[in-house]
């Protein structure tokens, strides 16, 4: 059985990071200095490390940090920047097109509530459903762990995405295990994956790493305002039991 060795790291500080905007498709800012700063020192720690192939979210945040991180590589002319669709930011829908305020991150959050509480069929207004979130994850994962020439890739995506999806995807990270930690920008969390009955499991060997960060960046800020006291989620049918593995 072939096992993959996948560096996911989350791209560097965005515009998108200080302003609190929604961000899947419409929205779509550059790095801060700071970002490409994380970024730059994101691609020092990789430069020491064999790589195989590196693959980015179609955000453009994400595919700064990801040329940064290649252009530092000493292998860069054999690392092209492969831009894959499935690993693009939660889709939110109709939030997308709101101000950032906190009464729509507060809509944001219920669903995310739903999620947590196994109602996998509760979506975004006009917006995606954990089972599809899941869905093209696992799809672009795939892609990866079929390629017989890749033995370590790095992911360069989001945290909303990577939060919500690799708890059920790595046997021993759980949802709860990730109530209380973040996932800085830059931060990487490094996963040996496998395809089982064609489907991408694996597991976690380290969380968040930022060791690689110094000076201003290190200093991190979150990407979404705190919650209002218990945003409880609407009222909804009884959950699934199990996120799809389509």
């Amino acid at each position: 059985m072939t096992i993959t060795t996948i560096y996911f790291i989350r791209h560097g500080e965005s515009e998108v990071n200080i302003t609190h905007e929604f961000s899947y498709k419409l929205v779509d800012k550059p790095l801060t200095a700071k970002g490409r700063l994380q970024a730059q020192q994101a691609g020092e720690y990789f430069s020491k490390l064999p790589i195989d192939a590196i693959f980015s979210s179609p955000l453009i945040r994400a595919q700064e940090t990801a040329h940064f991180i290649t252009t530092c590589h000493p292998q860069s002319a054999a690392l092209p920047v492969h831009v894959v669709e499935q690993f693009r930011e939660v889709n939110v829908g109709d939030l997308e097109k709101l101000p950032p305020s906190k009464s729509n991150w507060d809509r944001s959050f219920k669903t995310w509530n739903r999620w947590n509480a196994g109602d996998y069929d509760a979506s975004f207004p006009n917006g995606e459903n954990y089972h599809q979130l899941l869905s093209r994850m696992k799809l672009g994962l795939h892609t990866i762990l079929s390629n017989p020439k890749i033995n370590t890739a790095i992911i360069v995506g989001h945290g909303g995405i990577f939060l919500g999806t690799l708890p059920t995807i790595l046997t021993n990270l759980t949802f709860s295990d990730l109530e209380q930690r973040s996932w800085p920008n830059t931060g990487i969390t490094v996963a040996s994956l496998r395809l089982e009955k064609n489907h991408p499991i694996g597991e976690m060997q380290e969380y968040g790493l930022v060791s690689h960060l110094r000076g201003k960046a290190a200093v991190q800020i979150s990407g979404a305002p705190d919650p209002s006291p218990d945003p409880s989620p609407d009222p909804s049918p009884e959950p699934s039991s199990e996120p799809s593995s389509d």
